[in-house]
């Protein structure tokens, strides 16, 4: 079965869905406790730190904080996705590029397979008059 190349966009969108949904998943566990917390608190601090002083009350000022870092978290795992995406990609082509690379190697190694023959049976030639001469003892060559 042929592996067909995944879309980079659609494996990008993929990704990126992935990502919101753990973070929407994430913030959708902490912020009921956070708000489950502000309203322990007194109403009148409550009311203070709606007006514009967050900084005073320190579970707004969390909640503020964990707001910002899950936005930085969204931005990097898109970035994330984007480069899965093209590893992912890249990966898939890996198989045929691998294919083509033996099919162009396939004539080079057949001439290195050739040439290796060629030098054995000349180094054999080199090799019968040295085992000639002394098997005759005198260091004669043998005519052949």
């Amino acid at each position: 079965m042929p592996r067909t190349r995944t879309n980079l966009a659609e494996a990008q969108v993929k990704g990126i869905a992935s990502g919101q949904a753990a973070a929407d998943q994430f913030a959708a566990n902490v912020l009921p406790i956070i708000r489950r917390n502000l309203a322990r608190h007194d109403g009148a601090q409550r009311a203070g730190a709606r007006n514009g002083a967050v900084s005073q009350d320190p579970v707004l000022a969390a909640l503020t904080r964990l707001e910002e870092g899950q936005k930085e978290i969204r931005e990097r795992l898109e970035c994330v996705e984007q480069d899965r995406a093209l590893l992912f990609d890249a990966l898939g082509t890996l198989s045929a590029r691998l294919d083509g690379l033996k099919t162009a190697l396939a004539p080079t190694l057949e001439r290195l397979d050739r040439l290796d023959l060629l030098l054995r049976a000349l180094a054999d030639q080199a090799n019968r008059p040295r085992a000639a001469a002394e098997d005759n003892g005198a260091g004669e060559t043998d005519p052949r």
